[in-house]
């Protein structure tokens, strides 16, 4: 059972899902009205539900040629219209055929991953021919080689994760997204290698032989601010210079614990340029390395302290909001506003970092509270300075809407106060993903059943950013995988309202920044 409480009055609609069978999910909904004063009882039941015969066909690309390995989508019902609705998932088989079982009475919406196009199957239909003229396939079987220095086969190692096995050190990727593709080779004893690879031949790429590298041995010893060796069991890492501005674990060559003396070994790194960090409760260390050193000496610098407090438009707290601090070189705090809406973080000294509050409003809550967004707050903290901010929801009259002509989880849509130029480095551009102003938390109409995973595809095709003073902005739309592809988009908000923008995909014109 479940209750919702507050509601004012006026005509609602709940929904609950249910999967029936792997891969299946049944959705039942109901209307209902609230009175002041008087108590609603709605019951959801799926046993009005009926099932039609099990679907099964075959998919086809524009060249009439089957489509193996899709992931394919059935959908059935109108969310708004308030009836049974299924939705389920099958993947083709090498000949590009499906079935799907459990599905509801009624017409089916097929649709593929990764694509809107959608092609309505009848009530009727058992065995189909399923064509999608404009879907685009573009893989590639990647193979070959992994040797060791002396020209001898690794026998056993790693490619993006999959282990191989084969005496001659053979692989083969059967399936390959489209280009550049990143790869990365992993075996003991060895330094893990990068290739990315920017061209495939279809339907087979054979790549040159893949040499790895022993790699160097780096050591090196932690001091904490007076100078002592830093207590043993802190964790060192050495990420990539040229990722430091990701907000992600990618991109880390090695990690080690430091010892009881603050010393650190880390063997096998590759040699390329980076930089050691430690993050400790005492402050953070920071240290250049160069592709060819193989020694470095850090000594820990005390943090800045944030102290702050989210409130509303009106200055009152808000309890419960998710305030973060991103910093270069991916440190990162989080913690939750307290009752009163107040925080405090700590941060490393002496770098770039941004202040954002996420969306504190619980998904499965309902009525939600009003969406409130914030504008980010860049800051720069000397050692053991406390900084005081506030983070107030900002109450502009404009909007922006950007809508994508397809979505995916490797899209999306920062905005920049004023006019920005694209910049020159990939590190740059990355800083200005994460300084930028998100996207909002949630652009679908906050009801109940609207709520929902993304069971269709990962990712969205619209990204809105309200309540926006009047003025000038930049748009920059990403396609952030192995490298990043930016479209830059002016934008001017002259009157109050919203403004859509259409954009095209990043990958279709836009900068590429490579990594």
């Amino acid at each position: 059972m479940v209750i919702y409480e507050g509601l004012r009055p006026g005509r609602y609609r709940v929904a609950t899902s249910y999967a029936p069978w792997p891969s299946t999910w049944w959705t039942s909904a109901a209307e209902f009205t609230v009175v002041p004063g008087q108590a609603q009882e709605v019951v959801l039941s799926f046993e009005r539900f009926k099932e039609r015969e099990a679907l099964q066909g075959r998919v086809v690309g524009p060249d009439g040629r089957p489509l193996r390995g899709i992931r394919l989508f059935a959908e059935s019902g109108v969310a708004k219209e308030g009836g049974p609705r299924s939705q389920t998932e099958a993947v083709t088989d090498a000949q590009g055929r499906f079935a799907m079982e459990r599905l509801l009475k009624g017409p089916q919406r097929m649709r593929l991953s990764g694509s809107q196009e959608v092609v309505e199957v009848a009530a009727d239909a058992r065995d189909v021919s399923l064509s999608f003229p404009t879907f685009k396939v573009e893989e590639s079987a990647l193979e070959g080689r992994v040797l060791a220095p002396d020209g001898r086969p690794v026998g056993r190692f790693k490619v993006l994760g999959t282990t191989f096995e084969d005496p001659e050190g053979r692989f083969t990727l059967p399936r390959v997204a489209s280009p550049p593709v990143e790869l990365i080779f992993e075996a003991k004893h060895f330094a893990p290698l990068r290739l990315v690879v920017e061209t495939l031949q279809s339907p087979r790429t054979v790549l040159p032989d893949i040499v790895l590298e022993r790699g160097r041995t780096v050591r090196g010893q932690v001091l904490d601010a007076d100078g002592r060796p830093l207590a043993p069991g802190h964790e060192v890492s050495l990420l990539f210079t040229r990722e430091l501005n990701l907000p992600s674990a990618q991109g880390t060559l090695a990690r080690a614990l430091t010892d009881a003396e603050g010393r650190f070994v880390m063997a096998h790194v590759p040699r390329d340029a980076g930089v050691v960090i430690v993050d400790a409760e005492a402050g953070t260390a920071m240290q250049p390395l160069g592709a060819d050193q193989e020694t470095v000496s850090l000594r820990l610098v005390p943090d800045a302290r944030v102290q702050g407090s989210v409130v509303d438009a009106g200055g009152r707290p808000l309890e419960g909001y998710p305030v973060e601090s991103w910093c270069k070189g991916r440190v990162v705090s989080e913690l939750k506003s307290d009752a009163e809406g107040r925080f405090t973080l700590h941060a490393p000294s002496g770098q770039d970092c941004v202040l954002k509050v996420s969306d504190g409003r619980e998904p499965s809550s309902w009525p939600r509270p009003p969406r409130r967004v914030f504008l980010p707050r860049r800051f720069v903290g000397a050692p053991g300075e406390t900084l005081q901010v506030e983070l107030r929801a900002r109450t502009g009259p404009a909007s922006v809407r950007v809508t994508l002509p397809w979505a995916s989880e490797w899209y999306d849509v920062v905005l920049a106060q004023g006019d920005v130029a694209l910049p020159a480095t990939t590190l740059e551009m990355d800083a200005l993903v994460v300084n930028g102003i998100d996207a909002d938390f949630d652009v679908l109409e906050r009801r109940p059943e609207r709520i929902d995973s993304g069971i269709i595809q990962s990712g969205s095709d619209v990204f809105e950013f309200s309540s926006l003073p009047l003025g000038h902005y930049t748009l920059f739309v990403t396609e952030n995988s192995v490298g990043r592809s930016v479209h830059r988009i002016p934008v001017e908000l002259s009157k109050p309202g919203v403004l859509d923008v259409a954009s095209k995909l990043p990958g279709d014109g836009g900068k590429y920044f490579a990594r």
